[in-house]
């Protein structure tokens, strides 16, 4: 396995904003009724909705594995994420090599991504182009999108 680091990345075709920045409130799941935005402040901690990107073309196996692994670290920090590359992308579901699935498939990701306060982008496998897409819709949406590195992936 070959280490990647931010200097090896090919951050090309990244519209580069400052991604801390984070504009209006923070979308919670809270315990006040469904739809209901709390104030950062005042939300428990472990309700902030995250949209997480990661690789899926290319290795799908090992790109899945990790995809997995990323939700995993995702839930562990408290977070509530959703990896529409994961859900869509199951057998009956729909197929990633078809086009009109394919879109269809990011439309869904991306409506739910309206409703997410951060998007953590996983990055250890290298920025694909979906996951460019994923960073500058969230960018120009105004959300937060932190970039994140597993401490302890093995490609299998």
């Amino acid at each position: 396995m070959v280490a990647v680091t931010e200097v090896d990345l090919d951050w090309s075709g990244v519209t580069w904003v400052d991604y801390r920045i984070h504009t209006g409130p923070a979308k919670y799941l809270c315990d006040q009724g469904a739809g209901h935005v709390c104030e950062e402040q005042d939300a428990p901690l472990s309700c902030l909705l995250v949209v997480i990107e990661s690789p899926y073309a290319g290795d799908i196996a090992s790109n899945v594995r990790y995809a997995r692994a990323a939700v995993r670290d995702s839930l562990l920090r408290g977070e509530y994420p959703i990896a529409s590359h994961l859900l869509y992308t199951q057998d009956g579901i729909l197929d990633d090599g078809v086009p009109t699935d394919r879109e269809l498939g990011i439309r869904a990701g991306l409506a739910w991504g309206e409703k997410a306060a951060l998007t953590a982008v996983y990055y250890d496998l290298g920025i694909s182009n979906g996951m460019r897409e994923g960073i500058n819709t969230a960018l120009g949406a105004g959300r937060q999108v932190d970039f994140r590195k597993l401490k302890e992936w093995v490609a299998q």
